[in-house]
């Protein structure tokens, strides 16, 4: 574990240096030996999320945390690459995996060793970001109940966000219809395949990392759903393509959000105009959406916006 740990510092330096512009950290990370930690947070990229958590936690001398992240993932080489000196433990995907993902978490919790998890079983594709309730059930059966689960466990929501998501071009163009026939799920596998490179090594420019409070309070799993999505969408980091993003859409119906004109001239970010410009015009509203979509959630917790610490 320590060489592990020790190897990665180096690694996620340079992939950070390479790919982000600067990454700013708010909130306190939670760390009790005694009273392991989960985090629970956003899932905009498939696993920048975690591999972010730990490169924090290593600067600060703290061991990593286990990744939890589904098995279909260790296929693919420019995942494993960022992954190699990450504890990560992978979950098999069909029936059963939701059981089989949170005693995976138990089992490392059990163990001391602080763990990371989505919030969601996919990575947010349209902006949104809402945690599965069935999740927090699974986690409350393997614990016994929910007062077990937080008298074993800190709960930690944790958010992070970044200027500019290099995969977003290609999620607004993947539409709503699910692929029929063979030829079109290949070209599906192989669109997602480059999303997730991209969201991984494209650049990102600015980015925050958000530590919330630990929730104390003994909830079940609605109302651990509802505090933990008020955590995370309530912390989200905008940046001004986000901004730009939403007053582009705000003069639109939030149902209308992923249709309406866009007129690419009225964004004043230089590389987000760019990138806008590159996406054929009828995908150009559910790109500038995916960015519009979370100061819309911010917003609608005003004033109730919970606090950091």
């Amino acid at each position: 574990m320590r060489l592990q740990q020790y190897t990665g510092l180096p690694l996620s330096w340079l992939w950070r240096h390479l790919t982000f512009k600067n990454l700013v950290v708010e909130g306190r990370i939670h760390y009790d030996p005694d009273k392991p930690t989960l985090f629970i947070s956003n899932h905009d990229c498939i696993i920048r999320e975690g591999t972010i958590l730990n490169s924090i936690r290593r600067e600060q001398g703290l061991p990593n945390a286990t990744l939890i992240a589904g098995e279909n993932l260790s296929e693919k080489w420019y995942v494993r690459a960022l992954l190699g000196f990450e504890q990560v433990k992978w979950v098999p995907r069909g029936p059963g995996s939701g059981l089989a993902l949170t005693q995976l978490i138990k089992d490392e919790l059990d163990q001391g060793i602080a763990t990371w998890v989505a919030q969601g079983r996919g990575r947010s594709k349209d902006g949104h970001h809402e945690t599965i309730t069935l999740l927090l059930e699974n986690l409350v059966a393997v614990y016994g109940s929910a007062q077990a689960l937080f008298d074993s466990v800190v709960i930690q929501p944790y958010v992070m966000s970044v200027q500019y998501d290099p995969a977003a071009p290609l999620l607004a163009t993947t539409g709503n219809n699910r692929p029929r026939t063979k030829e079109e799920l290949e070209k599906a596998r192989r669109k997602e395949g480059r999303a997730i490179a991209k969201a991984i090594y494209g650049w990102k420019g600015e980015a925050k990392a958000v530590f919330c409070r630990p929730i104390t309070d003994v909830l079940e799993p609605r109302e651990l759903r509802l505090a933990l999505d008020m955590a995370i969408q309530g912390n989200y980091p905008v940046f001004d393509t986000h901004r730009e993003a939403f007053e582009n859409r705000a003069q639109f119906a939030e149902d209308k959000w992923r249709e309406a004109y866009v007129v690419s001239e009225q964004f004043l970010n230089p590389r987000f105009r760019k990138q806008l410009e590159r996406i054929p015009q009828e995908h150009r509203a559910a790109f500038v959406a995916r960015y519009a979509i979370p100061v819309a959630e911010r917003q609608a917790l005003s004033p109730s916006r919970p606090s950091l610490f």
